[in-house]
């Protein structure tokens, strides 16, 4: 497996409140940040794919100054994210949210959202490998 990004923000503690203030989505959701070239996922989502993916939780990154006030944080490849994506909603059925920030700086969008019954957002994401049914 490639490299993964290393896992540096510019503007770790207001995105740690950014993110904190988000509201619930469930267990059976994954939040995914798109920062251009890579993806990050945080909290307990970031555990899931530590898990799910790397099959190990030493790729977790301690996101702030401490683990009272941090946030564990996990960075992905495109290509990571890719295999990511696809596992989630056709083999586990797991809902998805991309997030990105338009101008760069703490402008954070749901931008794309998808689940095992609705992947019309992400179908560029999952390639041409899918092939629709008759």
């Amino acid at each position: 497996m490639a490299s993964r990004p290393e896992l540096k923000l510019d503007d770790e503690g207001g995105f740690i409140r950014f993110f904190k203030s988000l509201p619930d989505v469930g267990e059976d959701t994954v939040r995914i940040f798109d920062r251009g070239d890579w993806y990050t996922a945080h909290a307990q989502d970031a555990t899931y794919i530590a898990q799910t993916v790397y099959k190990t939780t030493s790729v977790l990154r301690q996101l702030g100054r401490n683990d009272a006030s941090g946030l564990p944080s996990v960075s992905m490849t495109i290509t990571v994210f890719r295999q990511f994506l696809r596992e989630a909603l056709l083999k586990l059925g797991k809902r998805v949210e991309i997030w990105q920030s338009a101008s760069g700086r703490m402008n954070w969008k749901c931008v794309k959202q998808a689940s095992p019954g609705n992947l019309q957002d992400v179908e560029d994401d999952l390639g041409a490998r899918l092939s629709p049914l008759p």
